[in-house]
């Protein structure tokens, strides 16, 4: 199970940096971060502007990509992927400012 969530983990924080501000796929990430309708941006969170959230749907993709399966497991995943995710991007963003 740990290898699956570094690997999710490595897979959702590579496309959070490359959406960052200044990255190559901003395009993708500022409509949602300059909208006005908060349901619009907190929608958008779990998919593109939130490291933590990113957890929640990037191990559904990627836990199924790996494992052609859903199980129990998968929630445990998610939980390591969060986890993973909070503290990686935590440590990324105080190396980047």
């Amino acid at each position: 199970m740990i290898e699956n969530a570094i690997i999710i983990s490595i897979a959702s924080l590579g496309f959070r940096a490359i959406t960052d501000k200044g990255m190559i796929l901003y395009f993708l990430r500022k409509p949602f971060e300059a909208h006005q309708n908060e349901i619009v941006r907190y929608l958008a969170k779990p998919v593109i502007l939130c490291a933590t959230c990113m957890a929640s749907v990037h191990t559904l993709v990627w836990y199924y990509a790996i494992e052609r399966h859903y199980s129990l497991n998968t929630i445990i995943v998610m939980l390591m992927v969060a986890f993973l995710n909070t503290i990686l991007w935590s440590i990324t963003e105080k190396g980047l400012s």
